[in-house]
């Protein structure tokens, strides 16, 4: 499962860092980083969401999270990212990704794009997933409606 989540995030960020750069310009090189379990920071985002934070990864391009969602979050309403595109793979257990006009269920091994500014609500009971954003996640671009 370790080899599918990095190779999940190393086609996201390959595909969502090609430029269409001019045919003589150089790009910077990225240096390989590791960030470990414990250097990781978590991030209790209310009863129902916990969030494990890995950092911001190639120079500020992206990085990754680990969800805990236990219930819905956010209680009413919707969260959106209003910066970032976000890849989510499912590590464990059944929960619903809810959009305005739809629902869908996730199950262990499930993959969904979420597109900035989509508007969002997660269900589940010890639903665990994979989040690497494109651009790195803060939480200034987070924000919650009604």
């Amino acid at each position: 499962m370790n080899r599918i989540l990095i190779l999940l995030s190393l086609i996201f960020i390959i595909g969502c860092t090609i430029e269409e750069g001019k045919p003589n310009q150089k790009k910077e090189m990225m240096n390989y980083q590791l960030i470990r379990k414990e250097e990781a920071k978590i991030i209790k985002v209310s009863p129902e969401f916990k969030i494990v934070e890995y950092g911001h990864l190639g120079n500020g391009i992206t990085n990754g999270t680990v969800a805990e969602i236990r219930g819905r979050y956010p209680q009413s309403g919707w969260g959106m990212n209003k910066l970032s595109d976000e890849l989510v793979y499912v590590i464990s257990g059944k929960g619903i990704l809810e959009m305005p006009d739809k629902k869908e269920v996730l199950s262990e091994g499930d993959v969904a794009f979420i597109p900035k500014g989509q508007q969002i609500a997660w269900s589940g009971e010890n639903l665990k997933v994979f989040i690497p954003c494109i651009p790195a996640w803060t939480n200034e671009q987070h924000q919650l409606t009604r």
